[in-house]
């Protein structure tokens, strides 16, 4: 049955259905026609995913950027000769490493983004499972010493 859509519901469909799935579910129903389904979902690829794209070049530019200044305080750390020197080094060790963590967490973001729009049931679980397989490699590196990595556990994220 045809219904006159809204922006709040076709937002609600997006999230429930993906951008395509929800497009063609209003063609299948009767609100709009084909080739409104492929204007709008061309529109995403323009205004949506394109634009979350830029969004995440900017925030991986701005993540080298403060890989390379982490790397700069770690050359210095190795040169600190005594416990004023250290304690600066350490200092500007755990802000830099805010703002990277910052600078992940951003990009983590417009990667759900995206993602949310593609396949809005994967995307409510991966934070989730994220979450999960984190505090696992936590508990294990307390066991086995903090360089302990295991990639499996972000297998089928």
């Amino acid at each position: 049955m045809a219904r006159n859509l809204t922006p709040k519901m076709i937002n609600e469909e997006i999230q429930n259905h993906s951008a395509w799935g929800a497009f063609l579910r209003f063609v299948e129903e009767g609100s709009i026609m084909m080739d409104r389904a492929i204007r709008w979902m061309a529109e995403m690829f323009r205004g949506g995913f394109l634009a979350q794209v830029g969004e995440a070049k900017a925030e991986v530019q701005q993540l080298s950027a403060t890989l390379s200044k982490l790397e700069l305080i770690c050359r210095a750390g190795t040169q600190a000769r005594n416990e004023l020197q250290m304690r600066a080094q350490v200092n500007a060790l755990y802000r830099e490493l805010q703002t990277f963590d910052r600078g992940i967490t951003d990009l983590y973001e417009t990667h759900l983004t995206m993602y949310g729009w593609i396949d809005p049931a994967q995307a409510q679980l991966r934070p989730t499972q994220m979450a999960r397989a984190m505090e696992t490699l936590r508990q294990r590196r307390l066991e086995k010493g903090l360089d302990f990595k295991d990639p499996s556990l972000f297998d089928g994220m």
